[in-house]
């Protein structure tokens, strides 16, 4: 005879916010992540407003990183303003949902030219 026992978990960590720009203007359609240490992530979209909800995570520190949409001119982050997970700086997230966390994307530069050789 064999027993197998269900085992669930609930997991209840949330965190929520806005990824804006540096006039203070919301970045709508961006992709917000939150990675822990083993690189397991969740995350959501930005709507019109620049806001985001991420529920329903283990407890646990996590770094937060945004990829705006392929056709804004931002460049992606993990906050508050690093170009690597280890630049990001850890948020815990517990029983207490984090709320108001806010991201400021500086505005990214354009490059413009043509090839004139093939070499």
């Amino acid at each position: 005879m064999f027993i197998t026992l269900a085992v669930t978990a609930a997991f209840g960590a949330e965190i929520s916010g806005v990824i804006g720009d540096e006039f203070g203007e919301p970045i709508k359609d961006a992709s917000v992540y939150i990675l822990d240490n083993r690189l397991g992530y969740a995350g959501d979209y930005t709507d019109e407003l620049g806001r985001f909800v991420i529920s329903g995570v283990p407890e646990r520190d996590y770094r937060i990183w945004v990829v705006p949409a392929p056709s804004s001119n931002y460049p992606a982050r993990f906050a508050p303003s690093g170009w690597s997970y280890c630049d990001g700086e850890p948020v815990t997230l517990g029983e207490e949902a984090v709320e108001g966390y806010a991201v400021e994307l500086p505005e990214g530069g354009v490059v413009t030219g043509r090839v004139v050789y093939d070499d």
